[in-house]
């Protein structure tokens, strides 16, 4: 095999910045092997080394042609994406977070990324007894053979297995086929929720054929049930259902869906489905003021043409969130996402429903109380910007926003906005205000009793 990366000292290579998901003072550089010099960039996660056996996912921070001088230079031994993970607008922010609230960089990272996305040696594959092995790829075959011969691997043996490329590949497929039961540092990584569609075969699409498929069932009247279920169910949804919505009508049961399926009538789809489906929401409402609330829309509009910063005073129900909503409005109508930060989930949770009548499918929801797999989809759906608003407490700052351009910061005054323990110690209202300067944002503060800092 070649020797890609013959001397990670040289100065004729380049170097990467990486933070790793530690309590390090620094951020760590590594050698770029040739392999991934053109590929390289900010934002994307790398497999590195650190000590003889630990090896991690980081996130690379910087792409330089500076050899460091204090410690040798190791080279990047993978890189696990092919996109960032992260843009360069939220790696600026962390940087910030660190030096400001005194935190190592990789402290900033684990609270900034959820879960799936932080990999580490300590992570293993525990087989699942029962298991087949059919309709895979070879280097799938090569681990699943390994892993239901030793019942468990951790992930640097795996690698070595099927090769650094071939990680992260693996690992899905195993989940896919549910061969595996995920332990430590990758105990809840994400995987993708499919369903079973169930649609009609071609064959039987015309009126005669359907008609001697009916004769042919007379004698399986179980099958014939559920075929006549599945006929009037998928006339409304052009012709394919989800096999639990079917399973739920009485007539139908499990073993004929197998049945008709085995006999060719049915076509059985996995398709990926969103876990994150809200009410169709109706027409967006249209917001009418009152007087106060004019008046108070112009002084806000004046005070952000002075500042990027405002804040609005006013009593509990005393109508700020229509100004927020409207501030909003403005912001989605330029192309803009915005926050919308509460200092409590519980706050979140009511105020929801109210925000959905305007927004509809771009508002976004983002806090602790969803699973490691739901945060994964949220964070890609601010990514792609299908989410335009995000609506949460301080951990909503994190996400990979692209062009934000305002946040509110509703009840400013409240003390859950600091985050207390672990590391990064951070007042989330400041650093909103921070994270708006990078993306040339707006912020209105507001508070009943606002703070003295405000």
């Amino acid at each position: 095999m070649p020797n890609l990366f013959p001397d990670p000292q040289s100065s004729t290579h380049r170097y990467a910045d990486i933070i790793l998901p530690l309590a390090l003072p620094q951020v760590l550089t590594y050698g770029v092997p040739v392999e991934y010099q053109d590929v390289i960039q900010p934002g994307l996660r790398a497999e590195v080394s650190l000590g003889k056996n630990k090896q991690y996912a980081g996130i690379v921070a910087r792409i330089h042609d500076e050899r460091p001088e204090a410690y040798e230079v190791k080279p990047i031994r993978a890189l696990l994406d092919e996109i960032p993970v992260v843009n360069a607008i939220q790696l600026q922010f962390w940087k910030w977070i660190a030096e400001y609230y005194v935190a190592a960089p990789g402290e900033v990272m684990q609270a900034a990324l959820p879960a799936h996305l932080k990999l580490s040696s300590e992570t293993k594959l525990q087989w699942r007894n029962g298991n087949t092995i059919t309709e895979w790829s070879e280097k799938g075959i090569i681990a699943a053979h390994e892993l239901r011969h030793r019942g468990s691997l951790i992930i640097s043996e795996l690698r070595k297995l099927v090769g650094a490329s071939f990680l992260i590949p693996v690992i899905h497929e195993l989940l896919q086929a549910e061969a595996v039961i995920i332990n430590d540092g990758l105990e809840e990584t994400f995987k993708r929720k499919t369903e079973k569609i169930l649609s009609l075969s071609p064959e039987y699409h015309e009126e005669q054929a359907l008609q001697d498929l009916f004769d042919a069932l007379n004698r399986a009247p179980k099958q014939l049930e559920t075929l006549m279920s599945f006929l009037a169910l998928s006339a409304k949804t052009k012709g394919e259902i989800p096999q639990e919505i079917l399973l739920k009508d009485p007539r139908a049961n499990a073993a004929s869906v197998r049945a008709l399926n085995e006999r060719g009538v049915f076509q059985i789809e996995e398709k990926e489905v969103d876990r994150l489906v809200f009410e169709e929401a109706n027409a967006p409402k249209e917001i009418t003021f009152t007087k106060a609330q004019e008046r108070a829309y112009k002084q806000i509009h004046e005070g952000l043409e002075e500042k990027s910063v405002v804040l609005l005073q006013g009593v509990t129900g005393s109508g700020k969130t229509l100004l927020y909503i409207q501030a909003i409005r403005e912001v989605l109508a330029q192309g803009k996402q915005a926050i919308f930060l509460l200092p409590e989930i519980g706050l979140t949770t009511q105020l929801v429903r109210r925000l959905q009548a305007y927004f509809g499918e771009e508002l976004g929801v983002y806090h602790s109380r969803f699973s490691n797999n739901e945060r994964i989809e949220i964070w890609e759906k601010v990514q792609q910007g299908k989410y335009r608003v995000v609506v949460g407490p301080r951990s909503a700052i994190w996400l990979p926003y692209q062009h934000l351009g305002i946040i509110i910061c509703d009840e400013e005054h409240d003390g859950s906005y600091k985050q207390r323990d672990p590391a990064p110690r951070f007042h989330a209202r400041d650093a909103a205000i921070y994270l708006a300067g990078l993306h040339k944002a707006h912020v209105i503060l507001g508070s009943a009793t606002p703070s003295i800092e405000s």
